[in-house]
């Protein structure tokens, strides 16, 4: 039997980082007025990244301390990248990737720089205009080079506008976070939507801020309304997380017994392998996660706000619990969390909708010329 405590490993090494004790490196990175000194271990760096093994070797240690200096890359984004040797996370904030991707290919990081150029290849709204463009040098960059020749017509003061015209009410999420969600809604493997390409209404039906954090609140608006999606602002924190649930939020003194796998003390655990949860919090890269135990989906409870999976994703009035249980990946690094505010959107197919239109306009045209052949 095995067992995964890669999270534990990455917790700790994260921890390590930001109290080094016994560090041996001393690291000095600068650009322009902007200065850092960060602390390390020489072995960790050596390990993941042959630029730091090689500079080492010519280096003499002084009072057992190496000194490594390095100009012209930005701190933020030399942290990012420091974070992710120590820790294997990459974890982007509003850096640009462009600049990672630089700053990665210095420092010997390959597989950083090919999972961003694949992330910019896939999703446009990433690149930061027209900043990006002038960021890198086109022959050390061939993919990227390749995709920035589709805007090379365009001065780089003219670079068009992407803005949205749809609707959506939310404090919370934009219409680009829509069109990502509504992707992973319809499986979309290539290419996300774009925003005129949703093919979802988003309506909102319950706003904690506007209805209140009462449970009793969410289930009088929320309940019965089919395919949802819950949005969740951590307090004192920039994560945004939620997740969807196909299959609605019943009352569970109503619940249908051809539709429930488990029930017990009126709590009811929905079967479906279409849910899934998520972290936008990082919008260069999201974290998607989908059911894996589908006999634990969605959880229904009267007492309970929305529920997901067993307690991969709980919400109790103005609290939250993330454990990782029925879900592949866990969202967001706490367990226990505050939310400051928090939407529920009913999810509407507009295609459907559209499609029902069309037919209905159809047979109402075959009766007429039905009628007017009787008449004849």
């Amino acid at each position: 039997m095995n067992y995964n405590h890669s999270s534990h490993i990455s917790r700790d090494f994260s921890n390590l980082l930001k109290n080094p004790v016994g560090y041996n490196v001393k690291i000095k990175i600068s650009q322009n007025s902007q200065k850092k000194e960060f602390r390390a271990h020489s072995i960790i760096l050596c390990s993941r990244t042959k630029i730091f093994y090689g500079a080492f070797r010519e280096t003499e240690y002084e009072d057992g301390i190496i000194t490594f200096k390095k100009d012209n890359v930005s701190p933020l984004i030399f942290e990012v990248l420091l974070k992710y040797i120590y820790t294997g996370i990459l974890a982007i904030n509003n850096n640009s990737l462009v600049d990672i991707i630089v700053a990665a290919k210095d420092f010997g990081l390959p597989k950083v720089v090919e999972q961003l150029e694949t992330h910019l290849h896939q999703n446009e709204l990433a690149w930061k205009f027209p900043k990006d463009f002038i960021s890198f040098q086109h022959d050390q960059f061939p993919n990227l080079s390749k995709y920035s020749l589709d805007w090379s017509d365009h001065p780089f003061n003219e670079v068009p506008l992407r803005a949205s015209n749809y609707p959506l009410d939310s404090n919370i999420i934009k219409a680009k976070d829509a069109a990502l969600i509504s992707s992973w809604i319809d499986r979309k493997q290539e290419k996300p939507y774009r925003i005129q390409e949703i093919p979802f209404e988003f309506k909102l039906i319950y706003r904690s801020s506007r209805e209140g954090f009462d449970v009793c609140k969410f289930h009088e608006y929320c309940d019965n309304k089919g395919s949802t999606i819950v949005i969740i602002k951590v307090r004192d924190s920039r994560e945004i997380i939620g997740g969807y649930n196909p299959l609605g939020w019943n009352d569970t003194n109503k619940y249908n017994e051809t539709s429930y796998l488990l029930s017990y003390d009126k709590n009811v655990i929905y079967k479906t392998s279409n849910s899934f949860i998520f972290s936008i919090t990082n919008r260069a890269i999201p974290i998607l996660s989908r059911i894996s135990s589908e006999n634990e989906a969605i959880y229904c409870n009267k007492k309970m706000g929305p529920c997901f999976g067993l307690k991969d994703l709980f919400v109790n009035g103005d609290t939250g619990d993330c454990k990782r249980h029925s879900y592949e990946k866990k969202i967001i690094d706490i367990e226990r969390f505050e939310i400051e505010e928090y939407e529920i959107f009913q999810i509407i197919e507009k295609r459907l909708s559209s499609d029902n239109f069309r037919y209905t306009n159809c047979s109402v045209i075959v009766f007429i010329v039905i009628f007017v052949i009787i008449i004849i």
